[in-house]
């Protein structure tokens, strides 16, 4: 069977994702200045890719393989989470780099946050049917992570979820955040001081399945639904 890459995401809306087009600008001209090139622009096409697959600011709440026959279930199954759920305010808390040195706007993980996740994995991951999404954002086996991961909650959600940034019962690695921008070789991170905490802050209010390309960026977005619970 035919499979894609998805992510299951809320979207910014429109003032809020203009700023973060800015800030991932601005961090993208930090890292030539370093020396080091950016992986993709946010709004911009991911490189090579069509002109229509825009890198989409966003904040993830689960990626997974899925069989193309299934998408429909999916973006269905997405819909009813959204009549569902109600819009919930994202607070920034503070920026850092995730392991490969891509600087992220992380947001306060919120009960809101972790109920909206839960909803959607519950009802959305069954639809893997157990299937592992070939790499993670920056690159690495998925497979691989699961036998040699040092942490047993990564090896465990992956294995369970078939992705690792989870909120459940045994432990909490949900944290949502806007990646901003990604180098395409692991260097010193570049400097990020002077970035307002605050600067995304905004009521989440609409949910999306988007395609995925390498670095965890979404670009086609096939389906958009609003949390109006």
């Amino acid at each position: 069977m035919i499979t894609s890459t998805v992510d299951v995401v809320t979207l910014l809306p429109g003032p809020v994702r203009e700023q973060a087009l800015r800030l991932g600008a601005d961090l993208c001209g930090r890292m030539v200045a370093a020396g080091i090139e950016p992986a993709f622009t946010l709004g911009s096409p991911f490189p090579g890719a069509g002109r229509h697959e825009v890198c989409e600011p966003h904040v993830s709440l689960f990626m997974l393989e899925v069989g193309t026959a299934d998408i429909p279930e999916l973006v269905a199954a997405l819909a009813d989470i959204a009549r569902a759920q109600a819009p919930l305010a994202a607070i920034g808390a503070y920026v850092a780099h995730n392991p490969e040195g891509a600087p992220e706007l992380f947001f306060k993980a919120t009960a809101e946050w972790r109920e909206l996740q839960r909803a959607v994995i519950d009802r959305i991951e069954p639809l893997r049917r157990g299937r592992l999404r070939p790499t993670d954002p920056g690159g690495n086996s998925v497979a691989a992570l699961i036998r040699a991961s040092a942490d047993p909650d990564q090896a465990r959600q992956l294995s369970r979820y078939g992705y690792d940034e989870v909120y459940d019962d045994a432990a909490d690695r949900f944290r949502p955040h806007v990646t901003l921008a990604w180098p395409t070789v692991r260097r010193k991170p570049v400097d990020v001081s002077g970035f307002p905490t605050d600067a995304l802050d905004h009521v989440a209010s609409e949910v999306a399945v988007a395609a995925m390309h390498p670095y965890g960026t979404c670009t086609t977005i096939w389906s958009r639904s609003q949390l109006i619970g």
